[in-house]
């Protein structure tokens, strides 16, 4: 094992003791509390282990339970890439003797100057593919993440019931009262987090009426050719109901399993209430509750989670007396929360933003979990059996927001799932790098379906040609490298995928580089078109940001990891063939061009300028805080974050996190602006836009913009791009704030400040490098380790002092003026 790794273990430890009861007591002074109904499952509440989550709807007279599971996909994709694919050699050949266009309209087909005979068509995905909800609601076909199934608690309750829910995200518990006039019923639920079990107790006061439970999975409501739901019930109190999905083209049967055990309390007068099975559902009826509470679990398993016999194992994991069990499982179940708010935490003047980093903390580890499948765009609360896009994995943006967040939360285990889902896809990179470009390595196309065969990936021959996103993809799994140090996690995880990216970049600029060193041709991320002598397509930024990345990544791996110096020398001859962004100045105002034809005099425009931004973060090819050259042009044309974010559109991962690094001028306002107007009522869920934005998309809830503010506060705490550590970087002077925070480095971050006391920190070094953090102060900051001075060097804007591991170093300043 690494040291570095060991360090942060040793870390881990201390953690868990008083600092772990401080995060949960903070996160716990977030509960989210509901008087009322809750309808709408935009803003449900959601119980979760990161691989099962539940929806919780409350209405009157019963609550819903709808569950989701990260694996449970229809993945039968009608599609043969070969088939559809328009080959990077035939495009260009086509251009250039035939006039060959494809304009970057929605839905536009190509057109020819002198089309050859008998020359097919181009499509821009296949036929099974469109079925995007916020146009059209018509027959939906082609793969879709799926509704596991519901448990309901049924009882009379009217209009006049009142309602009190909380869900206290420090313990994972969701609580509802309900009142009637002679008593109440209260329920209390919560999803393990060490297993697929939901578990539920309620209990009946006075003369509230007895609940009856259901547990169901409806047929399937958009393939009539699905099979329907299998009940079987194995004695009195305990069923399955299993969903079966037929093997086609080419992807295995899969089948998910429920296994319900029910409450076995006696009953006045009539003893026992059994269970019944239906159709499609199991039902134990009403009776009028004898005394004490009731206990129901639910186990969930897939034939792709584990081995062995699914529903077997379904039934193992709802257990044969759910009362028996669940105090212990509770008890386990809240350590288990302990342990992950133990990890970081913040506490924070605005408790606006404090309330939002907490909650969307709490939504993260329901939808991500180390050991489980990777959340696609619907994660594991899908709303309906389809939805737009088919939940599938986005590459040029959504799926890394699921990432961004977890190494600086101190939260590195997390990252297992991003390599598992990225070792899964590798296959499909590489066959689509062959398919497409003749080359070796690792091209990734615009989106992935889970569980498809290569063969039969997806191709998207116009707005999936941005080459940008092969080397964005590495960006998380350099990210872990960066803040860990851990080298036998980049040797196993990060560097075979990095390694591919940079050989089929390698391979690109061998084969298609033109003799003006041009890049070509390429689209610029969602803005598709094949032009007239790929005017638009050559240097694309995201491009040549990328190319650079990927070749920089793939030498400092190789070096660290002592491998493939050969293939390193050609990295390093393509590193230096990769063109600069072009910038520059007119007269006040800069430019920066997306792609070498753009038109100066429009490089400019505020309101058309992502990719600039883009060159900031998430591409990372400047810091962001220079004072000068790119940064500073970026800088100049970002403007106002305000007049973004009014755009009602979070979906962009280039529209919030650049104004935190370039800090202009009213950066934090803005942002925080930004980041509040976007929650939906209960602060549980980021939108597109409230109002305007989400209901464009009713089924289709937009877990990945949570993002935003949990990644987005801790950028306004702590910054580390570059390796240098930027502590409260965009916070305001007249406010207090504290954090536990981790660094790229290797560094975990103590840090508070006050405005009537300064800068305190304590910053531990895991890996034992130099540490480096930006200075701007006139007079240096007090440096010492176990009551020792350090000396420190000082060069610019920055301070520098060397670090041995498992150290921690107390920095202080002097009393600032408050600004």
């Amino acid at each position: 094992m690494d040291a570095a790794v060991r360090g942060f273990a040793a870390l881990f430890v201390s953690l868990l003791t008083a600092d772990a009861l401080w995060a949960r007591s903070l996160a716990g002074s977030h509960t989210v509390r509901i008087s009322g109904p809750l309808t709408n499952p935009q803003e449900a509440l959601v119980i979760g282990n990161g691989d099962m989550a539940a929806l919780v709807t409350v209405l009157h007279h019963e609550m819903v339970f709808q569950f989701g599971k990260n694996d449970i996909w229809d993945s039968r994709h009608d599609n043969v890439a070969a088939d559809v694919v328009l080959k990077h050699d035939d495009l260009i050949r086509y251009e250039r003797d035939y006039g060959f266009r494809w304009d970057g309209a929605l839905h536009a087909r190509p057109t020819w100057l002198n089309k050859p005979a008998g020359m097919r068509d181009f499509t821009e995905q296949p036929p099974s593919y469109h079925n995007r909800t916020e146009r059209s609601l018509q027959a939906y076909s082609g793969p879709a993440p799926k509704v596991a199934g519901r448990v309901r608690l049924v009882h009379r309750g009217l209009s006049s019931t009142t309602i009190e829910t909380s869900l206290d995200i420090a313990r994972g518990v969701l609580k509802t009262r309900f009142g009637f006039r002679n008593g109440a019923l209260t329920v209390e639920a919560f999803v393990q987090r060490d297993a697929n079990v939901f578990r539920l107790r309620y209990a009946v006061e006075g003369g509230a009426p007895t609940p009856m439970l259901i547990l169901e999975k409806q047929p399937d409501r958009v393939d009539p050719a699905m099979p329907h739901p299998e009940v079987r019930a194995a004695d009195d109190f305990h069923a399955t109901i299993t969903q079966t999905i037929p093997a086609g083209f080419d992807v295995p049967r899969f089948a998910w399993h429920l296994a319900g055990s029910f409450p076995r309390q006696q009953l006045n007068g009539i003893g026992e209430q059994a269970i019944k099975p239906l159709a499609y559902e199991v039902q134990q009826p009403q009776g009028a509750l004898q005394s004490g509470t009731r206990e129901f679990s639910l186990g969930i398993a897939t034939d792709r989670d584990s081995t062995g016999e699914a529903r077997q194992r379904a039934i193992d994991l709802a257990g044969p007396d759910p009362a028996r069990d669940y105090d212990s499982a509770l008890e386990a179940h809240e350590r288990a929360w302990e342990e992950f708010w133990s990890a970081s935490d913040i506490e924070l003047g605005d408790k606006e933003i404090e309330a939002v980093w907490y909650r969307q903390m709490y939504l993260w580890a329901c939808h991500v979990a180390p050991h489980a499948q990777a959340p696609g765009l619907g994660a594991n609360v899908t709303l309906w059996d389809a939805m737009p896009w088919h939940g599938d994995y986005h590459w040029n943006m959504n799926v890394q927001k699921n990432y961004l967040h977890w190494l600086p939360a101190n939260h590195a285990k997390w990252m297992d799932s991003y390599a598992r889902l990225i070792q899964q896809t590798m296959p499909t990179f590489e066959y689509l790098a062959k398919l497409t470009f003749g080359l070796d390595g690792a091209y990734c196309e615009l989106v992935t379906i889970p569980f498809v065969p290569p063969h039969r990936a997806h191709v998207h021959n116009r707005w999936g040609r941005d080459l940008g996103m092969t080397g964005w993809v590495g960006q998380a799994l350099w990210w872990h490298w960066e803040f860990t140090r851990d080298r036998d996690w980049l040797a196993r995880n990060s560097y075979p995928y990095l390694k591919k990216a940079a050989q089929f970049y390698w391979g690109y600029l061998n084969k298609y580089q033109g003799k003006d060193g041009g890049i070509f041709p390429s689209i610029l991320s969602e803005t598709p078109g094949w032009n007239a002598g790929f005017k638009g397509n050559r240097n694309v930024i995201t491009n040549l940001v990328m190319f650079r990345k990927a070749f920089q990544w793939a030498i400092e791996a190789s070096t660290a990891l002592n491998v493939d110096a050969d293939w390193r020398a050609k990295w390093k001859d393509g590193l230096a063939r990769v063109p600069e962004v072009q910038f520059g100045w007119t007269g006040d105002r800069a430019w920066v061009l997306p792609d070498k034809d753009f038109p100066k005099e429009k490089a400019g425009n505020r309101a058309r300028t992502w990719w600039a931004r883009w060159a900031v973060f998430p591409g990372e090819h400047v810091d962001g805080d220079e004072d000068d050259g790119l940064a500073a042009a970026v800088r100049n044309i970002a403007g106002d974050v305000s007049k973004h974010g009014s755009e009602g559109n979070l979906s962009g991962v280039e529209n919030i996190i650049p104004w935190l690094r370039l800090k202009p001028p009213g950066a934090f306002e803005g942002v925080r602006d930004v980041m509040l107007r976007h929650r939906l009522p209960n602060d549980l869920a980021h939108t597109f836009g409230r109002e305007a934005g989400y209901s464009e998309r009713l089924q289709w809830r937009v877990v990945e913009d949570n993002y935003l503010g949990v990644f987005g506060t801790m950028e306004m705490l702590l910054q580390s791009q570059g390796g240098v550590l930027r502590l409260f970087p965009v916070w305001p002077k007249n406010l207090a704030a504290k954090f536990r925070l981790a660094a790229r480095g290797g560094f975990f971050v103590t840090a508070e400040w006050h405005p009537g006391e300064g800068l305190k920190a304590v910053i531990r070094s895991n890996a034992g490098l130099p540490c480096r953090i930006r200075w701007t102060e006139a007079a240096a900051p007090g440096v010492t380790a176990g009551g020792q001075a350090v000396a420190i060097r000082r060069s610019g804007r920055e301070i520098e002092f060397d670090t041995r591991q498992g150290v921690d170093y107390e920095v202080t300043s002097l009393k600032p003026e408050v600004r």
